[in-house]
This record gives structure tokens, C-alpha cells and sequence, in this order.
């Protein structure tokens, strides 16, 4: 069974419905602006199909199940998580305009987390590039193979392997300085601080707290 409700042939685009009054507005002018709209009456706006609800102040989205919409924003009822569950190989697109930018942001004083493995997932990909599942070691550095894949190295050497004597990349680089260092460096355990002196024509080693030398030829 239904039931009908037709205001056609009245000037006042609404009915009231429930113990206490909601009103139900259906048009594609705004009602607030010739009626008494009161807290939780709703207007269904002809020209787009939204359903609005006003909270007293202004029109905003109606709540559905814990969610609730407030503006742009979109509020999960208190303690509870926010879920978009999507079709299989669909994706969440956020369309911020031809200029953006479009932001993902925490509130203030909160981290950002993005972790697939929460929901199930395995891997982590932004602009097209697979990050790892998980940290390297202490001291590994984050490299890609060229194809997207990101992961962490131990880099045990400088420069590429065996380069051809006509070769004109691949070298290991070290700093140049003009004249004889006297500078204590910084302590790195387990490295020592090398550097070239372009006037001297001199390679110097800063090894057991003094700079040593030797004249390249």
C-alpha cells in the first residue's frame, strides 16, 4: 500500500509531517528565504536533486547511517573510523578544479598515515611508483630500477662498475677546495672526510684529528 500526498493547487511548495512538525520543502527556490524554516526540516532542491536539512542556521546534507555532512566536510559519528569501499579496480578521484590544489591533510598536531596493509593491501603507490612494504636497515638509501620499483640498498660503493675509458659519466665525485683545508670536520663513525685541492694539485685525508696529503702528479 501507498500513500500520496499531493500539494498541487496550494501556494506553499511543502507539507508537514510527525509528531513534531518536519516540514518537507520541494522546489528549486530556497525556502528560507520566504518561510519559517525550523531545525531539522528538509528541502528537496529541484534543480540538482539535493536533499538538504536545516540545522538551524543553514542548509547542509542530510545524516546517513554515522556519517554526517556538514558543508565540504564529511564527518564519521565519534570514535568510529571512516570507510569508501569502491568496486573492484574503481579508485577515489579528488577533483580539485584545472589549477588544485588538491589536498590530502591532517588536522593540526596529527600525522598523516597511509597504510594499505590496514585494509588488507600490500603495496603503496603514488604517481605511479611501488614504495615497499617495509623500512630498510639503518644506513640503506631508497633507490628505483627505472620501472617504478622503489626499494632500500646497502651502497657499498661510489660511482658505476668498470666504466670504458672513453666513458663520460659514472665517476665518483668529491669536493674541491682551493688551498690546504684547515677545518675540523664533523664525525662520521666510520668514514673519513676526503677532499681535492685544485691549487695545490694535493688529495687531503683528514684521518687521526690532522689533514694528510698527496701530491697528485
Amino acid at each position: 500500500m501507498s500513500i500520496t500526498i499531493n500539494a498541487r493547487g496550494t501556494s506553499v511548495p511543502s507539507f508537514t509531517i510527525g509528531k513534531n512538525g518536519v516540514t518537507i520543502y520541494q522546489g528549486f527556490a530556497d525556502p528560507s528565504l520566504s518561510y519559517t524554516i525550523n531545525s531539522g526540516d528538509y528541502w528537496l532542491e529541484t534543480t540538482d536533486f539535493i536533499l538538504n536539512v536545516w540545522n538551524g542556521t543553514t542548509w547542509q546534507a542530510p545524516q546517513l547511517a554515522n556519517l554526517n555532512f556538514t558543508d565540504n566536510t564529511i564527518v564519521a559519528a565519534t570514535g568510529e573510523d571512516l570507510n569508501l569501499s569502491i568496486g573492484v579496480d574503481q579508485y577515489v578521484n579528488i577533483d580539485a578544479g584545472n589549477t588544485g590544489p588538491a589536498l590530502i591533510t591532517a588536522s593540526s598536531g596529527q600525522d598523516l598515515h597511509i597504510n594499505p596493509a590496514i585494509g588488507g593491501g600490500q603495496y603503496l603507490w603514488l604517481n605511479a611508483n611501488k614504495w615497499p612494504v617495509s623500512d630498510g636497515s639503518e644506513n640503506q638509501v631508497l633507490t628505483t630500477n627505472g620501472a617504478g620499483n622503489l626499494s632500500f640498498i646497502t651502497v657499498n660503493t661510489v660511482g658505476t662498475a668498470s666504466p670504458a675509458t672513453t666513458a663520460t659519466t659514472g665517476f665518483a665525485y668529491i669536493p674541491v677546495t682551493s688551498g690546504t683545508p684547515t677545518g675540523t670536520p664533523d664525525t662520521i663513525t666510520g668514514f673519513v672526510p676526503l677532499v681535492a685541492d685544485s691549487s695545490g694539485s694535493k688529495l687531503w685525508v683528514y684521518i687521526g684529528g690532522i689533514w694528510k696529503s698527496t701530491t697528485l702528479s
